[in-house]
């Protein structure tokens, strides 16, 4: 994909159904796959559930597709110990899949999560979690760097389907996994060094 591309179609676009959806993390996988029978309507669709198992709330950054919107659209923020749900399918006469990425932050950290359900082929799904810093930058609110959306879509081209991916932030070890394919669930989770941290603030 050609770098700095104008075929990123950002947020918002098309109408969206409601939306802001969270639930407790326990009930995540339950949560998607009613979405992904009863509320999502159009072709090459995906539930995506995104579970905060760390200590403070994450915040959306931004959200891009290169092909394909949002049917369910993510929540603005999702609270520590709950999940926040959304879907994603193919555009109304367009039926050329879904390709799309997703990022939150916390106070330390930063988080992709990108997805693909393709006209032809298999779903692809691709996670990793950086520094604040790496990806993104403020001058009084969260800014991307230039080339971010472009180089993290390469990811999931090229790497789609990795596991997991883990880095160091400071004193702390954050974690982004996930599994499923049309019924995806990413995870977020936080170490000390040395010392697992629960979800809810304060653990």
């Amino acid at each position: 994909m050609e770098r700095g591309s104008d075929l990123w179609k950002t947020k918002p676009y098309g109408i969206y159904g409601d939306g802001d959806l969270t639930a407790p993390a326990d009930q995540v996988q339950q949560r998607c796959q009613f979405l992904y029978e009863n509320k999502i309507f159009n072709h090459h669709k995906i539930a995506i559930g995104i579970v905060n198992n760390t200590d403070q709330d994450i915040k959306l950054v931004t959200d891009a597709f290169l092909v394909g919107r949002w049917e369910i659209p993510p929540a603005q923020v999702i609270p520590s110990g709950q999940a926040g749900i959304m879907g994603v399918c193919n555009r109304d006469n367009e039926p050329r899949g879904v390709q799309g990425i997703v990022l939150y932050e916390g106070e330390d950290f930063v988080a992709c999560m990108a997805f693909s359900n393709p006209y032809v082929g298999s779903c692809k799904t691709y996670a990793e979690v950086r520094d604040r810093g790496c990806w993104t930058y403020s001058n009084g609110e969260t800014q991307l760097v230039p080339n971010t959306l472009d180089l993290l879509m390469e990811g999931l081209t090229s790497k789609g389907g990795r596991t997991q991916h883990t880095v160091r932030s400071g004193k702390a070890e954050y974690s982004v996994s996930f599994e499923g394919s049309r019924v995806q669930v990413f995870t977020l989770t936080k170490k000390l060094l040395g010392t697992s941290v629960g979800a809810g603030k304060g653990t």
